[in-house]
């Protein structure tokens, strides 16, 4: 049976939507920089469906509310837009039945965590751990033949990097200790149960499947374009910028010139500092110029990725509850054959630093997190939209070498529409694998012919994109940004500025752009 809602304010269901969400999710509660449950939430069948019966019933409570505020409008869009994605999720997607992955996730804590000396932090650890080894019996129990072999092989290579994580951090009490050795006991377990029981029936499918995927696009973003007319935008994104490669590359071989671009790269141990310079020149000529407001104060982090970070060359960490944020760099591992240390490397191209610089930390995701902070009302400083998150990162790299703030340099252009024709070349398989149009193979072929990567990095491109539809996120972001600063454009008249504007995009935080749209049509901010 499910408790009655006390609530009948907007704040109020905030609390108790986040009572719910964080107890189901406390991993990712820290992440997001939630504080920690009271209590861990169970995953069994009947606990799935009293969360399910409580999220509907936020749902259909939240009707009956109107928002006045700006903040209570941006509250309000975003635990509508919360409780639809996580009703789908427990009634259609199901992926505590058909995801090892799911369990996995729940089941990683991030090391910076584990070196806490907060005494409610260790308490939360504490409580996460005791939970892991009946979470991971609940799974046993809930996961359906067959699966995805794809989902497997990730699933376990997360366990495994669980469990390194574990095995790796001294623990500062003797509980801690004891609850970390039976959760890495039952990670163990888990791993081999998936070996045994799940891998050999695993079937080779990949993707969500076209209805599926719809519907994804739908809630989890609110994009209300098919998949069919995504793809079209991709492939002409794609042309776009094979058209503005090939202009700037001899004898227009754009292949040619993106292998040289990536040659020129500094030796492993120069990558790191390197980034640094890049990412303080950034800053300094934003600095000088009316762009976006630089609203933070301090440089941000540059450190070798931990290892659930190595998923990406170059990637950002937010600060969650344990922070700073970071600049992840995932240099070459040196136990790899030389060939593919060489093949990684290419990644940290000279040109591709100076964009990493712009898309990570000035004016991208490092000055964002640095808004959100900021944000109005209780949801926005936790709850994000890929698509805006990534859009807003992607579209500052072209914007800043457009607006000449370095003077014009045709390698970094170039680095720029490299960057822009790998994200287009995402959309395109990544809508083609989740339609069921490509399997992996061909996938992988793609993005080897179209953004001219090598094959390792191609097939881990095809891996990313056929586990994660979210890839879609930086070209459709960025190309909805573009439009939206047309209409301000029109809207504000001789008002306009790209300060202004950019300032009221990153104002709200980063929900779905649709939800931006109508809250800079309704409000004349800044």
């Amino acid at each position: 049976m499910v408790a009655p809602l006390s609530a009948t304010t907007l704040a109020g269901l905030i609390e108790e939507f986040l009572a719910e969400y964080t107890a189901a999710h406390p991993a990712q509660a820290a992440a997001s920089g939630l504080p920690p449950p009271p209590v861990i939430g169970e995953h069994s069948p009947a606990a799935i469906a009293a969360r399910l019966a409580r999220y509907r019933a936020l749902a259909a409570a939240l009707q009956h509310l109107t928002p006045h505020t700006v903040a209570e409008r941006l509250d309000h869009a975003l635990l509508s837009w919360q409780l639809e994605w996580a009703i789908w999720q427990l009634s259609t997607l199901q992926p505590h039945r058909r995801d090892p992955r799911y369990y996995a996730g729940l089941a990683f804590l991030d090391p910076r965590r584990l070196e806490t000396s907060d005494a409610a932090e260790c308490n939360a650890l504490l409580a996460e751990l005791r939970a892991i080894p009946g979470l991971l019996e609940t799974a046993r129990a809930n996961l359906r033949r067959p699966l995805s072999r794809l989902a497997i092989e990730e699933a376990l290579i997360a366990l495994q990097l669980a469990a390194a994580t574990l095995n790796s951090t001294h623990l500062p009490n003797r509980e801690l200790r004891a609850a970390a050795r039976a959760a890495l006991t039952a990670l163990a377990a888990f791993s081999h149960f998936l070996q045994v029981e799940h891998l050999p029936a695993a079937v080779e499918e990949v993707g969500l499947g076209a209805a599926y995927f719809s519907d994804w696009l739908r809630l989890a973003e609110q994009i209300s374009l098919s998949p069919e007319r995504l793809r079209a935008l991709g492939e002409t994104e794609l042309r776009r910028q094979r058209d503005v490669l090939s202009a700037l590359a001899p004898h227009r071989d754009y292949r040619r010139l993106l292998r040289e671009l990536a040659a020129d790269h500094p030796p492993a141990d120069h990558v790191l500092d390197e980034l640094r310079h890049w990412i303080a020149h950034a800053r300094t000529l934003l600095a000088r110029h009316e762009l976006v407001s630089l609203i933070d104060t301090t440089l941000p982090q540059v450190a070798i990725s931990p290892p659930f970070a190595r998923w990406a060359a170059l990637s950002l960490i937010p600060p969650g509850r344990s922070g700073p944020a970071q600049v992840a760099v995932s240099l070459p591992d040196p136990t790899w054959p030389t060939h593919e240390q060489a093949v990684w490397l290419r990644a940290f191209g000279r040109p591709a630093l100076a964009v990493a610089a712009l898309h990570e930390a000035y004016p991208g995701h490092y000055l964002h997190l640095a808004f959100i902070a900021r944000a109005p009302g209780r949801l926005a400083r936790h709850f994000w939209s890929m698509c805006h998150l990534e859009g807003w990162a992607h579209y500052v790299e072209q914007m800043t070498v457009t607006a000449g703030l370095d003077g014009y340099d045709p390698r970094l252009a170039a680095a720029v529409a490299g960057e822009a024709l790998l994200r287009a070349c995402r959309l395109v398989v990544a809508v083609d694998l989740h339609t069921g149009a490509i399997d992996l193979a061909a996938a992988a072929e793609r993005f080897r012919a179209e953004a001219g990567i090598e094959p390792p990095l191609a097939l881990r491109e095809a891996r990313r994109a056929a586990l994660d539809p979210g890839v879609i996120c930086y070209t459709v972001g960025r190309l909805a940004l573009i439009r939206l600063r047309e209409r301000m454009h029109q809207r504000w008249g001789e008002h306009f500025s790209l300060r202004r504007f950019h300032d009221a995009v990153l104002s709200f935080g980063a929900p779905p752009l649709p939800v931006l749209s109508r809250l800079l049509a309704a409000t004349d901010v800044l």
